[in-house]
């Protein structure tokens, strides 16, 4: 048993070291307590009883690996669980978890008929950069976004890439007039983002945004994502790099 432990070790099992001196206190205990039997060590309760705390540390030794085998799963669940909910290239919330932050919030807004507000936005012409330079810089665009929304975002507003080039952003606790100017803001800051082409060539790019806005309690939350949607709509009608904005009813 101890030398499949030194083979486990060898070979990069790291519950292997636990395996080890698991192994080595039994069978020390045992070679204690044989010995105080046959006379060759002094005969009291503690080599009489050698044995038995060999086999006591042994089994902590295993305890201890199951435990850090139990933690380690645990942490790769909760890893897993994170990854499933994150956008792989803006690291934003992806729709599972943005319903899943927001839904908790959404339910004491409506018992306290608080003011909430969501911001979509999306990024104009976004074809054009995807088939005039590659989708390589499309995706950079998507990341410079993400990263200008993440920047400009408050303590408790939540973030999400809602599909594509839409970005979904909800204000707890926020009043329309506020609303609105976060949204000029943060367009403001995307029309300011520079990027570079293989060529050295500066690009830059503007984004429509759609606000809505409620503080009555028949609003659903899907409700006011749709209102916020067709603010969005509007914004592109009247020519994008511009925010539209409504209040539910």
């Amino acid at each position: 048993m101890i030398t499949l432990g030194f083979i486990s070790l060898r070979v990069g099992n790291k519950f292997a070291k636990y395996f080890l001196l698991a192994s080595v206190s039994a069978v020390c205990g045992g070679i204690v307590t044989a010995n105080a039997v046959w006379g060759f060590i002094p005969f009291n309760v503690l080599t009489y009883r050698a044995v038995d705390i060999g086999m006591t540390v042994d089994a902590i030794f295993l305890a201890l690996a199951l435990a850090e085998r139990f933690n380690i799963n645990q942490a790769e669940k909760l890893a897993a669980e994170k990854m499933a909910g994150i956008d792989s290239l803006t690291n934003l919330n992806n729709r599972r978890s943005f319903y899943k932050f927001v839904k908790p919030i959404w339910s004491i807004g409506l018992r306290n008929k608080s003011h909430t507000s969501i911001i979509m936005v999306d990024i104009d012409n976004f074809k054009l950069f995807n088939d005039n330079y590659g989708h390589a810089l499309g995706d950079r665009v998507l990341v410079q976004l993400a990263g200008t929304l993440q920047k400009e975002a408050r303590t408790g507003d939540i973030l999400a890439r809602w599909g594509g080039e839409e970005f979904l952003i909800f204000l707890p606790e926020t009043k329309l007039a506020d609303a609105i100017a976060i949204a000029d803001r943060l367009r403001k800051k995307i029309t300011a983002i520079q990027l570079t082409t293989g060529n050295r060539d500066r690009l830059s790019f503007t984004a429509s945004l759609g606000v809505a806005h409620t503080n009555e309690i028949h609003v659903s939350l899907d409700e006011l994502i749709c209102l916020a949607d067709q603010q969005l709509y509007c914004a592109k009608k009247q020519g994008r790099n511009c925010v539209c904005a409504s209040q539910a009813c």
